[in-house]
């Protein structure tokens, strides 16, 4: 089965707060312990894409090395390593997001893969600038472009929680997306959707698909990126592909030092 569930996503975040050669487990862990196995508390530890501090714990081998090691020590021990260890009576919960968008399978000729890339560039900056939203860069998503990896070991590479993947199709000036989210923490489809429309207004396809994702999340689109979406693009669909077409040369330049 594809697994990224929130057991396995959690547990690979526990274990990196473990002391070197030792055990790290949660409170939900402790209570299936039997009472001979001596176990104390690290603290409150915040995990990355974890949204809560969760109460961590060493296990240790016998009573002597527990008896070694009192809890002072072993705080501090954590703390310089580098370990999150916070005051949970102060902690403020931030609520962050983190959600990818995957190159899509680009139905068409090379022509339509410079819309692609030019269409997914702004979009990603655009969901850059919005709190509460961390999303992987253009040239991390590139990285699994035809990648035959799982929709799951691809969120647990760029550290996410949702992933959007689908097509990209454009004929006869339009723009059409067949796109779907996914929740790689449950596995669950979030929603599927068909977005259309005329390359010219591909700013309002931008943001018909900003708003959706952002619905999710019980999130509004801020305002300045509401103005910049609205703004007037040029009718002059030559000049839209040769301006598409530059910024896909020169980004590919940028990233692989030669033209592809």
């Amino acid at each position: 089965d594809d697994l990224f569930g929130n057991a396995v996503n959690l547990g690979s975040r526990i274990e990196g707060t473990a002391p070197p050669g030792g055990i790290a487990i949660s409170h939900v862990v402790k209570k299936e312990l039997s009472d001979n196995i001596s176990v104390r508390e690290m603290g409150h530890v915040k995990l990355k894409n974890i949204s809560h501090p969760l109460e961590i714990f060493k296990v240790y081998l016998d009573k002597e090395e527990f008896n070694d090691e009192n809890a002072h020590t072993l705080r501090q021990l954590q703390i310089e390593r580098g370990i999150n260890i916070v005051d949970i009576n102060s902690f403020q919960e931030k609520n962050e997001y983190s959600i990818a968008i995957l190159y899509p399978h680009v139905i068409g000729n090379t022509e339509n893969d410079y819309t692609c890339y030019s269409f997914l560039g702004e979009f990603i900056q655009e969901m850059k600038k919005i709190e509460g939203i961390r999303i992987p860069s253009l040239q991390d998503i590139l990285k699994f472009k035809g990648s035959e990896s799982t929709i799951s070991e691809i969120a647990r590479a760029l550290e996410t929680e949702a992933i959007i993947d689908g097509s990209f199709a454009f004929q006869n000036d339009l723009i059409k997306l067949n796109l779907r989210m996914t929740n790689c923490i449950t596995g669950k489809l979030v929603w599927e959707n068909k977005i259309e429309g005329k390359k010219v207004n591909s700013n309002q396809i931008m943001a018909e698909l900003i708003s959706l994702i952002l619905n999710e999340y019980e999130l509004s689109v801020p305002d300045n990126i509401l103005r910049y979406l609205s703004r007037s693009m040029t009718q002059n669909i030559d000049a839209l592909n040769h301006y598409q077409k530059g910024f896909y040369l020169l980004e590919k330049t940028s990233s692989n030092d030669e033209l592809l």
